[in-house]
């Protein structure tokens, strides 16, 4: 359980090119983190990380009073991570996982709506190939589900602009030990 105050929170300007940030105001934040992690036997290793969290304006800046009261913006009330790994043979493992977030608000008056959530299905397979050598093949966002980082630009394009996120992906690897 966690909660942060702030007298004058800060946060960067989205979209602009110029780096510049906005006092955002007097803020609360909130919530609750729970992370499980459990190992039925010596095959198997399970985890779930989950966070709540919530967010308010409590005093805003003078250049943004109608966001008293509301969330602060790109703020998940819920993140989670959950997945499963099993030792196949001794030099055989097998890892499934899935992470995702709900969507949040897109600027300080809560007015633009809600974007950014998702729920990413992963997968992967590690082969020690020697006591020096792991191959492993990763294989992301497996139902090739469409997410994005969202943000509002109220200064150029007056909407939503969207960065999306990867695709279905196959990643390859190899560890080298000496």
């Amino acid at each position: 359980m966690w909660r942060q105050d702030a007298s004058g929170e800060v946060s960067r300007r989205l979209n602009d090119p110029s780096g510049d940030s906005d006092n955002v105001g007097q803020t609360r934040r909130w919530g609750y983190d729970l992370q499980l992690n459990a190992h039925p036997d010596e095959r198997w290793d399970l985890w779930l990380a989950y966070t709540w969290q919530y967010s308010k304006i409590l005093e805003p800046s003078n250049t943004l009073p109608a966001s008293k009261g509301q969330e602060i913006d790109h703020v998940p009330h819920h993140l989670y991570n959950a997945g499963a790994g099993y030792q196949l043979t001794p030099s055989l493992a097998l890892n499934g996982w899935l992470n995702g977030q709900t969507a949040y608000y897109l600027e300080r008056e809560n007015t633009q709506g809600q974007y950014g959530g998702y729920v990413l299905l992963n997968m992967s397979a590690v082969w020690q190939a020697s006591k020096a050598l792991s191959l492993d093949l990763t294989l992301k966002n497996l139902a090739n589900r469409q997410y994005a980082y969202v943000w509002f630009d109220p200064d150029g394009a007056r909407a939503p602009l969207f960065s999306p996120g990867d695709g279905r992906a196959v990643y390859l690897g190899a560890t080298l030990e000496l």
